[in-house]
Order: structure tokens, then sequence, then C-alpha cells
């Protein structure tokens, strides 16, 4: 398992919540790949039941704290999600953020919402890919005038 992923569960065995979520933020922008490593669990801890547990324990505490700073990936991915469930909870984070005055964040997600959306069809995209596409507006607009 590469390092990335591995040093922050070893973070959650002794951070508590909100140091934690700090040494998350340090990796935000490397969470498509987190994801990805949380499905490879090396199998020394895969075959020792007690490591396992500890292990699956601190990856949730993990992706939680990505959860809190408006990345839902991780947890996601340990859940299940469906795209739709995922594109509204997205948007409702890129909202709070834009309300809490986080445009730089708001934009990340709303940039991103925007390109996963834009080939789609359907009555979701014809209700929320217009009020993604205005929200990533204002906060361009936002984000100039801070």
């Amino acid at each position: 398992m590469p390092g990335r992923l591995i040093e922050l569960i070893e973070a959650a065995y002794t951070l508590d919540g909100s140091r934690l979520e700090e040494k998350c933020r340090q990796y935000i922008s490397d969470i498509s790949t987190l994801v990805e490593e949380c499905e490879r669990v090396p199998e020394e801890i895969r075959v020792n039941g007690a490591k396992a547990y500890r292990h699956m324990d601190a990856l949730l505490k993990v992706a939680l704290a990505f959860e809190d700073l408006g990345h839902p990936e991780l947890i996601d991915r340990l859940r299940g999600s469906h795209p739709i469930e995922d594109a509204i909870r997205r948007y409702s984070s890129a909202l709070q953020l834009s309300n809490d005055g986080d445009y730089r964040e708001s934009i990340e997600i709303g940039k991103s919402l925007l390109e996963e959306l834009a080939s789609s069809v359907g009555t979701f995209i014809d209700r929320y890919y217009p009020r993604i596409n205005g929200l990533f507006r204002d906060q361009l607009f936002q984000a100039q005038h801070v």
C-alpha cells in the first residue's frame, strides 16, 4: 500500500478528530489516489483479524474526516454510493462551502461536477446542471472580489 493512505491510517490511531482532519487537509489534492489505495489492504493485515479491524476502524476515521472537509469520495467508496446521490451531496457541500466563504474549494467541487455531468442526460441533469453551473459561475465572481 503506498505511503499516503497508510500514513493517514497510522495518524488516525493516535490523533484526535481535529488533528486528524488537519492532517487529511494536506492530502485533499490526492483524494482520487487515496480512494484507489483504500481498495488494497495488505495481506499481512487481511490475515490478522485484530489488525484488520484496527485498520478498517482507522480507515473509517480517515474517510469521515475527509467527508467533514467536503470530500466524501473515500467514505462513498467504502459505503458504495449512487452517482446521483453523490452529485447531490457534492452540490450541497459546494453550496455550504460557498455560504461559509470558502469559494476556492466550492469552485473545485463545482468544476469537477460540471465536467462529470457535461455529457450526461436525464431529469437529474435537467434539474441540477443549471444550478451547479450557476453556483460555479457565482463562486468565480465571488473569488475575484474577496
